[in-house]
């Protein structure tokens, strides 16, 4: 009869570190490849990403998301790399002069929504804006029917709205 051989657990090899026989001029361009290869990771990394981004309409969640990276790691990189920062801003810019675009696009197509927005965020100096206000800078006093008194500086449109509630309750 024939008896199974028992598994025995091989022992693990302790691994020599090659750095420990190079000499040292060796082992300092061993370690500038290393980094170089480093670099070029992250290099090819941030073209992703900037490829991404665009892709996405620079929404940072979803083009993180996509990557599988986070947050901190682009927040890491425009902080450490001015060149990266420029290129995502450049990417932003680029997405605005789309959509300003695509915007005159509709208003040359007689779109009233879009010609109502573009004049409620591009012509708010002229009046078109959602609320049209005006500050007096003289003190301003309203006296109640009880005596009181209320002093400051009121929108001129607060004092019709006070002046009209208060002679409809004459």
């Amino acid at each position: 009869m024939i008896k199974p051989k028992k598994n025995k657990p091989k022992k693990a090899k302790k691994k020599r570190r090659k750095s420990a026989f190079l000499d040292p001029e060796t082992q300092k361009k061993a370690q500038e490849n290393a980094k170089e290869s480093k670099i070029s990771k992250t290099s090819k990394s941030k073209e992703e990403f900037l490829a991404v981004f665009e892709q996405k309409m620079c929404l940072l969640s979803v083009t993180c998301r996509a990557l599988n990276m986070s947050r901190e790691t682009y927040y890491a990189w425009i902080n450490k790399d001015p060149n990266f920062l420029k290129r995502c801003q450049e990417i932003q810019v680029a997405l605005k002069d789309f959509g300003e675009s695509k915007l005159i696009s509709l208003m040359n197509a007689d779109n009233a929504n879009a010609i109502i927005h573009f004049n409620k965020t591009k012509n708010r100096d002229r009046g078109y804006g959602d609320q049209v206000s005006e500050q007096t800078s003289e003190p301003i006093v309203i006296i109640h029917k009880d005596g009181d008194s209320t002093i400051g500086n009121l929108r001129k449109e607060s004092i019709s709205s006070a002046e009209s509630d208060y002679q409809g309750r004459e």
